[in-house]
């Protein structure tokens, strides 16, 4: 998958980090793309994580009024934990491309004067919305991904 982003932590102790996201997840054992992060039963837990050979990654766990947020996927490497990559998941960055679709149709649309640029203002709000919506998401994940420095 695609990380669009890499983060790096403050905190310089690699086992400190690696001891908290290890305190602070459930551990799974499917990929974050397709499981359910939805939760109100958290056990003092902020994270869903998968642990493979070289990464770990996880996701935030989300109360059922945050579900219509994007996922957004983190991927720390075992090698150095200070450093943190971000992507949404796979069904998030599906509605993105959907979303991006009618978009570049309407402004080819309008380069080739078929459609007004009026036509297009629906689904550049619908766009703009879940660019948002991954806005706040990564907002909320970074504040709690600070919890792992303390």
């Amino acid at each position: 998958m695609l990380y669009f982003r890499e983060f790096e932590l403050k905190e310089n102790d690699q086992d400190n980090i690696e001891k908290r996201i290890r305190s602070l997840s459930k551990r799974r054992h499917s990929s974050l793309d397709i499981v359910q992060s939805v939760s109100y039963d958290r056990d003092g837990k902020l994270f869903l994580a998968v642990e493979t050979s070289e990464n770990i990654t996880l996701t935030r766990l989300k109360l059922p009024i945050e579900r219509f947020l994007p996922k957004i996927i983190v991927r720390f490497s075992k090698s150095d934990f200070r450093y943190y990559k971000i992507r949404l998941s796979l069904f998030s960055s599906i509605i993105f491309v959907l979303l991006w679709i009618p978009v570049f149709s309407g402004i080819q649309g309008i380069s080739q004067n078929k459609i007004q640029a009026s036509d297009l203002i629906v689904f550049f709000c619908l766009l703009m919305g879940f660019v948002l919506l991954a806005i706040i998401e990564i907002a909320l994940t970074k504040r709690k991904l600070k919890n792992l420095e303390k």
